[in-house]
């Protein structure tokens, strides 16, 4: 009987060939793109839950009246000496980048740049991490013990044992180093354990990958002299008979106090990731993938839905037909069923295909935060949401099987009239599908504009081709002396190509250090500003133009751009006096605005320098002849390779390709929103197709009617398509100030934003207006040139 059932369902779906692969390679696009957003939102969602203890951690931090304050080194000790009723209290840094020499074997030692978080030995207990080999106590028992996370141990050493006992001589010296620790580092450390790795979704590292901990630090946070350094996260474990609760509130409970920048911060417990769902962008990523996800699901689902349900009612007759001849409730629903149950797994199977087609790409990064998708889960997730899907057919073939039983459609004219009313359930799923589009389109049409917009105001004195002609090379290579780059730097004049070079103490994409300039002499008042130590060949390099004055000569002169100008109150002139925090300034010149963000917060204005010689190179650009910049890169790196380590990477971009990693907020997301405005906008373009084609189904004999009495093919094109013209003008008058609300919000986060006007939101009406008459254009046709005589015969 079920081979009766699939025959009749394979024929039904060979009736409308076309509209059914259009509705199942539909809902096969959303379905992937729902699995994606919601394998992201699951997987932050979980955050944490790699840790035993997730429900009993407590996690500790200081706070005052502008809110958050990070945790000095020695909050974990000053707890424990609290009488409280936990089991540990240990602190862990903020994972930063250290630069160490490995000792890879017996002979050779090689540098690596390796992401690290000082902690302390209770960290085992709080955490419990999971030896894959050597020893927790014998690390907890030695100075600067250094555990390393298995995949980091693979990478450098080839095996988690090798790693055991290897040293690791710190080459460049930490922020709280000691004053007796020299800058190049010489700090000896010793691998004492290897640990399974520490999955991105923990609140620890969000989302960022870290390489080892370090404990007794000689070098770090806890050990610092200056006790006034914060920088590092506390937690605790309760005691074995009480839970997390009763901890916070002990805690809290006595108003504890810790005295640091010559003030009481008030020590406060939460929850263990409070900080992190409540002023992190953890909750952020997980709403915004969710919502997207669901979005993009309702349309596919909708445009499947309609057809499928629409393919159904065209039956009516032969389900009566079918009744007549003794077919129950149960026959009924069978045939429709395995109908819709077909079309669902052919979605799924065009979903894993494409899964497994796009696994390579499955990675998103974006602003340094990463998610590694694992195609073989993401697929075990898509078969979960068949199960929904399942039990969604019996319900969609319970609502038409008693559809059917309770009405007869008679195929009249005047049914299948067409007017707005008769199809008010169609038309409402259209005008969601072409909402949704909408919102893809004016927010992915917003990020592009917006990245062309930040790519011409970020160092704005040099055009998108200057930038794309400029190598931007990292020298931040901590076992080369700075005379060593100096020579590294002149070799490289030497590749063809070159046209200029400049060094400096900073990547100017990457940020750049700020300062105070103060406008008196005795100091009483200041503004915060950018400062860059610059060669003299700095404002050729980056044809930053003098406004007033002159270029720099001296040490003792300063150049000021004019946004920094504007700000100064007093109208200040070439001559006049500024003051940094040890001495005064005069005022060569006033120059071009010089801007290296586009951020909000960030137009402070730029003071810059006189640097005879940069005494600490840490990067490098290069700019290169029109038309020679693949040559260029090519003789550099290999100049670099004969250089470097064999382990370390050469890494040259360009300063645009800094600038899109920069802004990867505009720059990486909107291909992500293009991609899912088309799949949003696509199945909106076929749901109307597919609303055409049964329209035309349904109207022949209406058509035939009109054309004998005298309608044109102006009239009926005209019939058809005033309902689209209406359903996207009134789709448009919802969606745009929902578009507009989320406009203003994201462009609060730029100094200069797109004019989101008229233009703007007309374009992209005109666009949608445009795709929906092509999409109907060809049924409009076919049905506007019907011949009466053929309807009548067939009727």
């Amino acid at each position: 009987m079920i081979l009766h059932y699939f025959k009749v369902a394979v024929r039904s779906q060979m009736k409308f060939k076309m509209q059914n692969i259009i509705a199942i390679l539909g809902l096969a696009m959303s379905l992937f793109c729902f699995s994606v957003c919601l394998y992201c939102s699951r997987y932050i969602f979980s955050t944490d839950d790699c840790f035993d203890n997730k429900d009993r951690i407590v996690e500790i931090n200081l706070y005052d009246d502008a809110g958050f304050f990070g945790c000095p080194g020695k909050l974990a000790k000053f707890l424990r000496d609290q009488n409280l009723s936990s089991d540990a209290f240990c602190n862990v840094t903020f994972p930063d980048e250290r630069h160490y020499n490995v000792e890879v074997s017996d002979e050779k030692m090689l540098p690596y740049i390796l992401m690290f978080a000082e902690t302390d030995s209770l960290y085992y207990k709080v955490f419990t991490p999971q030896i894959v080999c050597g020893n927790w106590n014998q690390a907890a028992s030695n100075p600067n013990s250094v555990i390393l996370f298995e995949s980091t141990a693979m990478r450098i050493f080839g095996s988690a044992e090798k790693a055991i006992g290897s040293r690791m001589i710190l080459t460049k010296s930490l922020w709280t180093s000691p004053r007796t620790t020299p800058s190049e580092g010489g700090i000896n450390y010793t691998i004492q354990a290897v640990v399974k790795d520490l999955p991105l979704n923990n609140s620890i590292n969000f989302l960022r990958h870290t390489d080892a901990l370090v404990i007794n630090d000689t070098e770090g946070l806890e050990n610092a002299v200056n006790t006034g350094i914060t920088g590092a996260y506390t937690f605790g474990l309760p005691a074995t008979d009480k839970d997390a609760s009763m901890l916070i509130d002990e805690i809290n409970g006595k108003n504890l106090v810790y005295h640091i920048f010559n003030d009481d911060k008030k020590i406060r417990a939460d929850r263990f990731g409070t900080y992190l769902w409540n002023s992190g962008p953890a909750s952020y990523f997980a709403k915004i993938t969710l919502v997207a996800g669901i979005l993009v699901l309702i349309v596919g689902l909708i445009n499947f839905l309609h057809f499928i349900i629409g393919s159904f009612f065209i039956r009516v007759r032969e389900c009566n037909i079918r009744r007549v001849n003794g077919a129950g409730f149960k026959d009924l629903f069978m045939m429709f069923f395995v109908q819709i149950s077909i079309s669902i797994l052919l979605s799924v199977f065009f979903t894993f295909l494409i899964i497994e087609l796009l696994s390579p790409f499955l990675r998103l990064t974006i602003i340094r935060f990463s998610i590694i998708i694992d195609p073989h889960l993401l697929m075990w997730h898509t078969f979960t949401y068949l199960m929904g899907l399942m039990a969604l057919c019996v319900v969609i073939s319970l609502f038409v099987i008693i559809k059917v039983r309770s009405s007869y459609v008679k195929h009249t004219s005047s049914h299948a009239s067409g007017r707005y009313g008769s199809h008010r359930l169609r038309n409402i799923s259209l005008g969601i599908q072409l909402f949704v589009g909408f919102i893809f389109l004016s927010f992915a049409s917003a990020l592009y504009l917006q990245s062309a917009k930040t790519g011409n105001r970020v160092f704005s004195t040099l055009s998108i081709s200057e930038k794309e002609r400029i190598l931007s090379i990292p020298f931040d290579y901590s076992f080369m002396d700075n005379n060593t780059k100096k020579a590294l730097v002149e070799e490289l004049r030497k590749c063809p190509g070159v046209e200029d070079i400049i060094v400096s103490e900073d990547n100017y994409v990457g940020g750049i250090p700020m300062t105070a300039v103060y406008l008196t002499e005795n100091r009483d008042k200041f503004l915060a500003v950018n400062v860059l130590d610059v060669l003299p060949e700095f404002f050729r390099f980056m044809n930053v133009e003098m406004i007033s004055g002159k270029v720099l000569h001296t040490k003792n002169e300063m150049i000021i751009d004019d946004i920094l100008a504007k700000r100064i109150e007093k109208n200040i002139q070439p001559g006049d006096i500024l003051y940094d925090y040890q001495k005064g300034y005069t005022l060569a010149g006033i120059s071009s605005s010089f801007l290296t963000s586009n951020y909000s917060g960030d137009e402070r204005g730029f003071m810059f320098i006189l640097s005879e010689s940069i005494s600490n190179i840490e990067h490098c650009y290069v700019k290169s002849f029109d038309g020679k910049v693949e040559e260029t890169r090519a003789s550099i790196i290999s100049v670099m390779r004969k250089a470097l380590p064999e382990n370390v990477d050469v890494n040259i971009t360009t300063m645009m390709d800094d600038i899109r990693e920069q802004y990867a907020l505009e720059f990486k997301l909107r291909s992500i929103v293009l991609f899912m405005a088309v799949v949003a906008i696509v199945i909106s373009l076929l749901g109307i197709y597919s609303a055409i084609t049964l329209d035309t189904e349904y109207r022949r004999k209406e058509m035939a009617i009109r054309k004998i009495n005298g309608a044109g093919v102006r009239q009926i094109v005209m019939l058809f398509a005033r309902l689209y013209i209406v359903l996207i003008l009134s789709t448009a008058v919802v969606a745009f100030p929902v578009i507009e609300i989320l406009t203003d919000m994201f462009g609060s986060l730029y100094i200069s934003f797109i004019d989101t006007g008229f233009l703007f939101y007309g374009s992209i009406t005109l666009c949608v207006v445009l795709l929906v008459t092509l999409a109907v254009y060809v049924r409009i046709r076919n049905i506007a040139h019907i011949n009466p005589s053929e309807i009548i015969k067939s009727e």
